[in-house]
């Protein structure tokens, strides 16, 4: 099972959650889902060089996309859409479709894609 991100910052946040071992299934601790609020609160474009551009909801990753372009910044590709949670981090759209679902924001998944969050699914 890959952590990605929430690996990287597991020994952070594992003694906030009394160092629980991940839920089966999911990469997030046991009891997670009761014991933070994070939460998506929009679409994100992560670039190599470091950052990431993003807007809160009801923007759609075409709108970052017309928005870099008049930045002069070039489409990164599908792999590095993504979003922000409501901590200000980049998560990609597997983790984001976890902390969605733990934070009881997808209601109804409208996408066709049942491992991947798209901003259908949220608004």
């Amino acid at each position: 099972m890959s952590w990605g991100l929430l690996e990287a910052i597991r020994p952070i946040v594992a003694p906030l959650f009394g160092g629980l071992p991940a839920d089966p299934g999911t990469s997030m601790p046991v009891g997670y889902e009761l014991s933070c609020q994070l939460r998506i609160v929009g679409v994100a474009i992560s670039y190599n060089h470091g950052f990431m551009l993003s807007a809160p909801r009801p923007a759609r990753h075409p709108d970052l996309l017309r928005r870099a372009h008049e930045l002069g910044l070039h489409d990164p590709g599908p792999a590095y859409q993504g979003f922000v949670t409501s901590e200000g981090v980049f998560v990609d759209r597997k983790q984001a479709l976890e902390i969605a679902i733990a934070a009881g924001q997808v209601v109804d998944k409208k996408s066709g894609n049942l491992n991947m969050l798209f901003s259908e699914d949220l608004w």
